[in-house]
């Protein structure tokens, strides 16, 4: 069996990681989460990519894989928020 594994990182603190059985619900969970932050701090994917100052946002998925990693750091300073889903294969 298949398990995802979505782990965080903010300027804050690290959450606990979070199991799930559904792939694509970890990456839309990560999803939301991505762009919801982008929207608090101001930033986005477009400013980002074109070199506005942002150090930026960088979604890195692949089309139709469900393990990845995010990154934003919006303004260099090393604070950033960070999303990984990882997939293990467990025995039951």
């Amino acid at each position: 069996m298949k398990i995802y594994v979505i782990e965080r990182d903010t300027p804050r603190f690290k959450p606990e990681p979070e199991v799930l059985l559904d792939g694509n619900k970890a990456v839309k969970i990560v999803k939301e989460e991505y762009i919801n932050q982008m929207e608090e701090l101001g930033t986005s994917q477009e400013k980002a990519d074109a070199g506005y100052g942002f150090c930026g946002c960088y979604w890195n998925f692949a089309e139709d894989e469900r393990c990845g990693d995010a990154l934003i750091d919006s303004d260099c300073d090393s604070d950033c928020w960070e999303w990984r889903i990882t997939e293990h294969e467990v025995k039951i």
